[in-house]
């Protein structure tokens, strides 16, 4: 077992502040979750993929970035930020707080999916505005009924594989000797995370807007 110094996570060579996981574990992390985040959204796909067949392609391809796409992106930036104190082998993380962190961040993605749905459905909505709203909500306690639990599992499955990974002998001593940037650098990381996922969000808008009928 390989035991980093702390030291070695606070400074560089050249005495600059080094204390954030650089580059490598964020991205282990976001690939990480973003497998994980496939466990709810194949499942949901599979289970209401019979309904969009009436849809036509266009339709299909804008439904696909929704209950897909959006996901699956948010739960990778979400790991690309939050997850990567999972794999920072200078941060003696212990296996429940590793559990924890992928529940929260399944939790977050369901979050951002189900607001961009929504707001993405108020933007359309050209019909009664109470009706819509009784939708909304009936729409939220199903998803929730059907795959909440789905989702907490996969979050939770996400953070102990991803621990127990980040601690074999030969990943740890890759993650040890990786670069770790500055205090700055990890702000600007989580700041081009947010603006892809929010980009996400707003393509898949854009699609729907584009492709489907006004309610």
């Amino acid at each position: 077992m390989i035991t980093p110094d702390p030291s070695l996570a606070t400074t560089s060579a050249e005495g600059t502040d080094r204390s954030k996981p650089g580059l490598l574990p964020r991205l282990i992390s976001a690939a990480w979750f973003a497998t994980a985040a496939c466990i709810p959204v194949i499942s949901f796909l599979l289970i209401f993929a019979g309904s969009s067949q009436r849809g036509s392609e266009d339709t299909s391809l804008s439904l696909l970035w929704i209950f897909g796409e959006i996901p699956i992106v948010s739960a990778a930036c979400f790991g690309f930020t939050l997850g990567s104190a999972i794999v920072d082998p200078f941060k003696d993380l212990v296996l429940w707080r590793a559990v924890g962190n992928g529940i929260l961040i399944a939790c977050l993605s369901y979050v951002v999916f189900m607001t961009s749905y929504v707001f993405i459905l108020v933007l359309n909505n050209r019909g009664d505005p109470g009706f819509m709203s009784y939708v909304i909500v009936a729409m939220i306690i199903v998803s929730l009924l059907l795959a909440g639990w789905l989702i907490v599992l996969a979050g939770a499955l996400g953070g102990w594989s991803l621990w127990r990974f980040a601690r074999r002998p030969q990943v740890r001593e890759v993650l040890v000797n990786a670069p770790r940037v500055t205090t700055r650098t990890s702000n600007a990381m989580v700041a081009a995370a947010a603006a892809l996922a929010m980009i996400n969000c707003v393509i898949g808008g854009v699609l729907f807007s584009m492709q489907a009928p006004k309610y």
